[in-house]
């Protein structure tokens, strides 16, 4: 279950503007601030063979989630201020870094690229493509209808948006005429791309799948555990893991210093978990479970899991990485999900 309001709020990372002494100055007390690195270091993907750009100094091969500002238009926009400080400019795009969570990243990553390989294919010039006119933005759109979901158009079309919102370059599409387009994109999208509407889970399908599990194991044990503490309360699978085993934050993801035993307004016992930072509360939120009767009780999981896997996590992460975990690490990734699937295959989950 969650709150009504976060807790334990961070605090905020600038501090506020005082005005200077002069009309040019800025408190040097602005200068001094640094903002916390937004992205870790990681490695890019290949390309699929059909989502491969033709090679351009304006793009190199990076993650993602850094294209937005890693891929740069052949002219921006954006002038300088009165008084040409370079690190000005810089510190604008640093802080646009944060105007978005991981995940809108790194699917804004994905649609940037898509509208590069269609200018590529549609041989436009790289001053042609941002700022975009008008007419390139709609032949875009019409192109990728029917071919994708209409949810995922308008995303893609966002992420070119946001890449001229970044780089300070114009933008001329009426919205008007785009909502039309993207209702049209959202009528002609393929019923392949629409997921069939699935069972919700219910305690009967979690006692199920548990009665598959070997809860002798560090996998399955791992796995059990982060299944109904993310059920019981309330939380998303991806609050509780991590993609990677090594895309673990200790600023993000939830960690055993995280965890700390409550009393609730009726003086009854419950586990809370502070979650660091989510999509929707970025300075981080409690979520929290009680005991439960019966096979999956969380807590009683969560005490097996520690126990079990105590010298794997001892400084690690809470559950890391449920879909790439290993007993070497005694993580949870999303992916490790999957590998348990005959009991969910049944319940089509």
């Amino acid at each position: 279950m969650r709150p009504s309001s976060s807790l334990n709020p961070r605090p905020t990372v600038l501090p506020p503007l005082k005005p200077a002494s002069t009309g040019s100055q800025i408190s040097s007390r602005t200068s001094e601030s640094t903002l916390p690195r937004r992205f870790a270091v990681s490695r890019a993907r290949p390309y699929a063979p059909h989502l491969t750009p033709l090679s351009s100094p304006f793009r190199q091969h990076i993650p993602a989630k850094e294209r937005l500002f890693g891929w740069t238009p052949a002219s921006s926009s954006r002038v300088p201020l009165a008084g040409p400080i370079p690190a000005d400019m810089d510190r604008i795009r640093d802080v646009l870094t944060f105007a978005w969570a991981d995940g809108t990243l790194e699917t804004y990553g994905s649609g940037l690229l898509v509208y590069h390989v269609f200018c590529d294919n549609k041989r436009v010039t790289e001053r042609d493509r941002c700022p975009a006119p008008a007419l390139l933005i709609s032949a875009f759109v019409s192109t990728l209808s029917g071919s994708y979901a209409g949810s995922t158009v308008t995303g893609y079309v966002s992420a070119v948006r946001a890449w001229h919102i970044i780089h300070g370059a114009s933008w001329t599409m009426k919205k008007d005429e785009l909502d039309a387009l993207l209702r049209a994109a959202e009528r002609l999208q393929p019923p392949s791309s629409k997921t069939k509407k699935r069972l919700p889970y219910t305690v009967e399908i979690i006692e199920d799948l548990l009665s598959h599990l070997d809860l002798s194991t560090a996998l399955d044990c791992a796995v059990a555990a982060c299944l109904t503490t993310t059920f019981y309360s309330a939380a998303r699978l991806g609050e509780f893991t991590v993609r990677t085993l090594t895309s673990f934050n200790p600023t993000i993801h939830v960690k055993p210093s995280d965890v700390r035993k409550e009393r609730d307004r009726n003086n009854l016992e419950q586990t809370a978990f502070f979650l660091p930072s989510t999509k929707s509360a970025p300075q981080g939120e409690s979520v929290f479970w009680s005991r439960q009767i019966g096979p999956s009780n969380p807590e009683a999981l969560f005490t097996a899991h520690l126990a079990l896997n105590k010298s794997l996590i001892a400084t690690l992460e809470l559950i890391k990485s449920c879909c790439t975990m290993s007993c070497r690490y005694g993580k949870t990734t999303s992916s490790r999900f999957p590998e348990r699937n005959t009991p969910m295959d049944r319940h089509r989950l």
